[in-house]
């Protein structure tokens, strides 16, 4: 297995990361005490009216960068 260089080591997190991170540390408060009918990406995807799943999912995963409109929508 390759080594990761110093440089890899030594990244910090993104702010796009850190967005996501804030966005899946969000999902687990709102499921927090919830024993039924929990919150989904797919669930929040269909709340929030977006033509597609993975438009969340892509925010929760930080393969995309949310708009603070998005973020507001949220």
């Amino acid at each position: 297995m390759k080594k990761p260089t110093q440089v890899e080591e030594i990244k910090e997190e993104t702010e796009v990361e850190k967005v996501a991170k804030r966005f899946r540390k969000t999902l687990d408060l709102m499921n927090e005490g919830r024993n039924y009918s929990e919150f989904t990406i797919p669930l929040l995807a269909q709340i929030m009216k977006l033509h597609k799943i993975s438009e969340l999912e892509n925010v929760f995963t930080g393969k995309e960068e949310p708009s603070f409109e998005f973020i507001d929508h949220f």
